[in-house]
């Protein structure tokens, strides 16, 4: 006796919109046994299984060996996927082929699985100390420094991440001290040279401007555990005129391994990419060899993009942070690129307030500044 034929529906891959839109297209008479339903647009489940078959092998190819991706660890790149549910291994149990390899001779750009592998390569040798990459510099088997920064810049490039940044824009700054607030400029822009410390995207000795886009994040950003009863000044900064960034905020096109779309490999490594970028460091002493690959990279962007500056994602909050390249000279003189129009805020920090959890206790501090000077 023939066995019946199994079906899936668009409801299996709700939140996949390519193969949500073959089923709608290729759409027959049919029950699907996954939910046991004929309500939902359904295909045969070799039908679908042969179209995931098609993105797959557009980066992998089936092999035996040691050295293979099993069929679920590529499933799992997409989110509908979960790692040993009934559904998942339902689709696994479905595909013939078990074992993949990456394709060789993939460009990086379009090849996200490689990019974030060689990306990894490079993060370990940058923590590692080595001597500044150069483009040459081979960072696994024959793929360079160069070829790795020339695919990031191609998805920066392609993914229109390159923006201005209008006159005007509020760019808030907070500075905590132990005993007083801050009353001039130059205490709340960058620090000197001698003064300027690691950080996220730049070097020691390498002065910055770090800033938020709102008060909040910029308290966040700054405020610890040490900063008990100690003072924090907010000054909210403008550009006098436009600039030229990258936006590593802006929102990405849906996720999705199977689509046909010609982007789809820069969604998926950007996805990782920026979540790596905005990731917490712990102050322990080490952050500035965690500090290293963001700033290093930060480094070769600038020499592949005429750009004032990057924005970011906050690690406390997921709201908007800026850095941009200039230091003090750029808010003393005549014509600064960066003033403050407006009243500074200050803030005391009491010990009595540190049992809120750390956003909540930021947000009422904000709300309880009092005015300061006006610069």
């Amino acid at each position: 006796m023939e066995a019946e034929e199994e079906y899936v529906c668009t409801l299996c891959f709700k939140g996949i919109p390519s193969l949500e839109k073959f089923i709608e297209e290729k759409k027959i008479s049919g029950k699907c046994q996954h939910h046991q339903s004929s309500e939902h647009p359904a295909v045969p489940l070799k039908d679908l299984v042969a179209r995931m078959l098609e993105s797959i092998k557009e980066r992998f190819e089936p092999c035996t060996g040691k050295k293979t991706w099993p069929i679920e660890d590529i499933l799992i790149r997409s989110p509908l996927f979960i790692p040993e549910a009934d559904f998942t291994k339902y689709i696994v149990n479905a595909i013939p082929e078990k074992h993949w390899r990456l394709k060789c001779g993939l460009p990086l750009d379009k090849n996200s699985d490689a990019l974030s592998f060689y990306y990894d390569c490079f993060k370990y040798y940058a923590k590692k100390h080595c001597p500044d990459f150069l483009d040459d510099t081979k960072i696994f088997g024959n793929v360079t420094y160069g070829d790795l920064i020339e695919s990031i810049s191609k998805i920066i490039k392609k993914q229109k991440m390159v923006v201005p940044l209008k006159c005007n824009t509020s760019l808030c700054r907070t500075r905590i001290d132990a005993e007083n607030h801050y009353q001039k400029v130059e205490d709340l822009c960058p620090p000197p040279k001698n003064k300027a410390k690691a950080n996220r995207m730049s070097h020691a000795g390498i002065p910055m401007f770090y800033c938020a886009k709102d008060e909040k994040t910029a308290l966040l950003e700054t405020i610890d555990s040490d900063s008990i009863s100690h003072k924090a000044t907010i000054a909210t900064f403008e550009n006098t005129k436009d600039l030229t960034i990258i936006d590593f905020t802006k929102k990405l096109p849906q996720r999705d391994f199977f689509s046909e779309e010609s982007d789809k490999e820069a969604v998926l490594f950007l996805e990782d990419f920026l979540k790596d970028m905005s990731k917490p460091i712990e102050k322990d002493g080490r952050e500035h060899i965690e500090y290293a690959p963001t700033q290093r990279l930060v480094k070769a962007l600038r020499g592949k993009f005429e750009i004032d500056g990057i924005a970011y994602r906050s690690s406390r909050n997921g709201k908007k942070c800026y850095v941009f390249f200039y230091d003090r000279s750029a808010f003393i003189g005549e014509n600064p690129l960066f003033t403050i129009p407006g009243l500074l805020k200050n803030i005391e920090i009491s010990p009595a307030l540190f049992n809120k959890k750390l956003e909540e206790l930021c947000d009422k501090l904000c709300r309880n500044a009092s005015p300061g000077v006006a610069l």
